[in-house]
């Protein structure tokens, strides 16, 4: 991790048992981008299980429909998700946020994340 990085923990108990969770609020810029289109572009992303949670202000919601698809992850909550919409093509489920997390994922409470072929660099 280079010097723009700052690393954080979060321990709490799952199922009995501790569960450490380590984030890191990433200062450098970072791009998703999708067919051709970028999607979210910021210098806060937050860091965690691999994927980089986007400020809710850096994300270009023209490209996103809400999604009916939801799941759940037992430590940071519900998790929301959007169909990326670019130039006619979808990418169902391709992004998704945390609108009301538990306490301990609070710090990534509207931020939004990316998969399924979307680049994030």
């Amino acid at each position: 991790m280079g010097a723009s990085v700052v690393d954080f923990s979060v321990g709490m108990q799952i199922d009995g048992g501790a569960s450490p969770r380590t984030w890191h609020e990433d200062k450098a810029m970072v791009q998703a981008r999708w067919n051709g289109a970028t999607i979210a572009d910021s210098d806060a992303t937050i860091l965690l299980e691999g994927n980089h949670y986007f400020p809710p202000d850096s994300v270009n919601y023209q490209f996103l429909q809400e999604s009916a698809e939801s799941t759940i992850c037992p430590w940071k909550g519900t998790a929301r998700y959007y169909t990326i919409r670019v130039n006619g093509a979808l990418n169902p489920n391709a992004a998704w946020t945390y609108p009301d997390p538990t306490p301990e994922a609070e710090r990534i409470r509207g931020h939004l994340a990316f998969w399924k072929g979307v680049d994030i660099g």
